[in-house]
């Protein structure tokens, strides 16, 4: 499914926030997870804080307005204007999963204004501790593929 190449800014779109109910996810309020993949040969990580879940109505963009699918429901553990930080060295990691498929992206900034690292993950099981998905660099807007990353609960 294609999305912005910023999963950022889907969040800054978003409204109706409210919180989470549970669900048999293996991401879970008050969790500490870390994410790590390797961009030009250097291990590039961050410690991500699941906190509490809140959900949101994203609008996408590559769908039609008015289109059935133009939105789909994501929880996250930052607020919409939270996510503004991830944009800038220093910023906080987050979470967003799309609670229609499991897909999970794990974000953080890669160092510089407006770049971040995305590791994307599917689970949608409970109790699993370590999982591996595809690993990328968004920079201006452009996705640089960066082969695998995992994230493991600490």
């Amino acid at each position: 499914m294609a999305r912005f190449p910023l999963a950022c800014l889907f969040l800054l779109t978003l409204s109706a926030c409210t919180l989470s109910p549970s669900r048999s996810t293996p991401f879970a309020a008050g969790q500490n997870w870390l994410a790590q993949g390797y961009d030009n040969g250097q291990l590039t990580s961050a410690e991500v804080a699941t906190g509490r879940f809140s959900t949101y109505d994203m609008d996408r963009s590559d769908v039609p307005a008015g289109s059935e699918k133009a939105s789909v429901k994501v929880r996250s553990n930052l607020n919409p204007v939270m996510t503004l930080r991830l944009l800038f060295p220093g910023g906080t990691p987050m979470i967003v999963q799309t609670l229609s498929t499991g897909e999970t992206d794990f974000l953080w900034n890669a160092g510089m204004a407006g770049a971040i690292y995305r590791c994307r993950v599917l689970a949608r099981d409970a109790g699993i501790t370590y999982i591996s998905g595809d690993f990328v660099r968004v920079d201006q807007g452009k996705e640089v593929p960066l082969g695998s990353c995992g994230v493991r609960q600490r």
